[in-house]
């Protein structure tokens, strides 16, 4: 009976933390948590009480965070990952001047939950941050803020959506390779590819090719802050239905399997022509607004180096394209044969193949058929101005 009360009132928690609080950490994982609008992340630094916050990440900026439900609102104590003793809480009662509330949150031995309870909710609001408040008990008007002297809060009464009062809050992110991008939408095609043939927008598949192609591959590598860059084979960022290139990520949330995005990328309905869009209304736990990475096995990358924005190589047996920054993964080393570099107007292409590097070099061309100088404005321009 013991273990069947122990297990409703731990179904009940989780029931009240999952409908009351926007937040659900997991046990036992070290959180980073990261200001949105400056980009820093909070730490521990040593000489300090109060928390301060950096660009760079270190074994001081991770959290840990327990729940404590009081009626139907469920707060949290943060600690310092590594020690449960010790408690993040509000070293000064919230001011409506905010002058007074510059470096005021820091870290303590004494458990008081007067001090020591914080409420994490999602926001959304105006300016659409896509994002997390930190704000203390029975003030909810105020938000985390990176002030000059550490941690403080900012209040814009009850407008707690500005950049610099919203949170990323996260486990440390290691996606580093080479990965297929899935959206978890089960009603909707949810592969991202790119093909620049057809323009620069990223769209989706409802499944990835059997003979998977490069446009389908893409490179990810993360910086020390959850900072994605993110490049497909073809040498393409991310491109959303709003006319503007994603060549980076950043996380705001993650249970180490599904991620989602400051960003607010959204996987494009039939409406959207399967377009990748962003929805900023949209909130972290829904499906259409989540992604998964699965890591792509490959023994043999051959990256592309260009020199012309507009050049790419074709590789012949597949009709794959890339760009500089592109990359090819073939079973065998090619050879200068097997590739063709893109016509360019006016330019000479020469193509090839150094150790694992593809080169396309392109320059302006000496001769031009049926062109006589003075007779070809534009190509003259070109080669002796």
């Amino acid at each position: 009976m013991k273990k069947i009360t122990t297990f409703l009132a731990l179904l009940l928690t989780c029931i009240i933390g999952a409908t009351a609080a926007d937040f659900v950490p997991k046990d036992g994982v070290k959180y980073l948590i990261k200001c949105k609008g400056d980009n820093n992340v909070v730490c521990t630094r040593e000489g300090t009480t109060i928390l301060q916050a950096q660009q760079s990440v270190s074994d001081a900026s991770y959290f840990t965070f327990e729940s404590k439900v009081e009626g139907e609102v469920t707060y949290f104590y943060i600690h310092p990952a590594g020690d449960a003793t010790k408690y993040v809480y509000t070293a000064k009662t919230p001011s409506t001047d905010n002058n007074a509330n510059n470096g005021v949150v820091g870290v303590t031995d004494t458990k008081n939950d007067a001090t020591c309870l914080w409420k994490i909710t999602f926001n959304k609001g105006s300016n659409n941050p896509c994002a997390f408040n930190i704000t203390p008990k029975g003030y909810d008007e105020y938000s985390w803020n990176c002030r000059d002297k550490g941690i403080g809060y900012w209040t814009t009464r009850y407008k707690n959506n500005e950049d610099n009062n919203s949170w990323y809050i996260t486990p440390n992110v290691v996606l580093n390779g080479y990965y297929t991008i899935k959206n978890t939408a089960t009603d909707r095609r949810t592969n991202l590819y790119n093909d620049f043939g057809v323009d620069n927008v990223t769209r989706a598949a409802e499944n990835l090719p059997t003979t998977l192609t490069n446009n389908y591959v893409w490179h990810v590598t993360t910086a020390n802050n959850n900072e994605l860059t993110v490049l497909n084979g073809q040498g393409t960022p991310l491109y959303h239905d709003g006319n503007a290139s994603l060549p980076t990520l950043k996380v705001a949330y993650s249970d180490g399997t599904k991620y989602y995005f400051g960003e607010a990328l959204n996987c494009g309905n039939s409406g959207r022509n399967f377009k990748l869009t962003l929805w900023k209304d949209g909130d972290y736990s829904v499906a259409d607004n989540q992604w998964t990475f699965a890591p792509v096995e490959v023994s043999n990358i051959y990256n592309v180096v260009c020199n012309n924005e507009n050049g790419y190589v074709t590789y012949n047996a597949t009709s794959e394209k890339a760009k500089n920054g592109g990359f090819f993964f073939l079973s065998s080393a090619p050879q200068v044969a097997d590739l063709t570099a893109a016509t360019v107007e006016y330019y000479d292409a020469a193509v090839t193949v150094d150790g694992n590097n593809i080169n396309v070099t392109l320059q302006i061309g000496r001769t031009q058929a049926g062109c006589q100088r003075g007779s070809c404005q534009d190509w003259c321009r070109l080669s002796y101005s």
